[in-house]
């Protein structure tokens, strides 16, 4: 039986209440405007909805875990947002990533306000895919680091998963989207004060 992610999207209740003042629409736009694999945008709506395994979804079903504290930063309990979004080290690399596109991003509170902005912003459509695709690189690559900590041990520091993103942003936008993204060197430096 094949399964499509929007028919998902309109059957599928969220069961994180900071997605019930969505509407269903745009909560289908949030997810599929992007040059990202189906496996990415599977693994973003599973954040959306509150269902990836960090350490607090694993307790709240009855699984022990070992260490409750989120892997990145070691100071508060991991949560979905936390993770994604509130971490010290999600934080640090995230402003490199803001500082590198351009973008000012007031109080984003949880995963639902950063997809929606990417979602929404903007007047030029294509600019607005780029965004969102960096986003979602942005959101895998930071899962990838948890995972590379607790199961590797292996640990990148934030200047350097920023150059990670900006790398497999580069890939994707480059080879998946039908717009491309422009050369290497218009793609490293300040984003998007160039046109494409």
């Amino acid at each position: 039986m094949r399964y499509d992610l929007r028919e998902f999207c309109t059957t599928s209740t969220p069961k994180n209440p900071q997605l019930h003042h969505l509407e269903l629409e745009a909560r289908q736009k949030m997810v599929h405007k992007s040059c990202s694999t189906m496996k990415v945008r599977c693994f973003i709506w599973r954040a959306l909805m509150n269902r990836i395994p960090v350490a607090n979804n694993l307790l709240c079903r009855g699984i022990t875990v070992q260490n409750s504290l989120c892997q990145l930063c070691n100071n508060e309990q991991e949560s979905v947002d936390h993770l994604l979004v509130n971490c010290s080290y999600t934080k640090c690399a995230m402003d490199w990533i803001y500082k590198w596109c351009g973008i000012q991003l007031h109080q984003v509170l949880n995963i639902g306000d950063l997809i929606h902005y990417a979602a929404n912003w903007g007047n030029c459509p294509k600019k607005r895919t780029i965004l969102t695709s960096i986003l979602y690189c942005s959101i895998c690559c930071i899962w990838l680091e948890r995972n590379n900590r607790l199961f590797k041990n292996k640990k990148v520091p934030p200047t350097k998963l920023a150059d990670e993103i900006i790398t497999l942003s580069y890939t994707w936008c480059n080879y998946r989207s039908k717009y491309g993204c422009g050369t290497w060197a218009s793609w490293g430096c300040s984003l998007f004060n160039h046109s494409y």
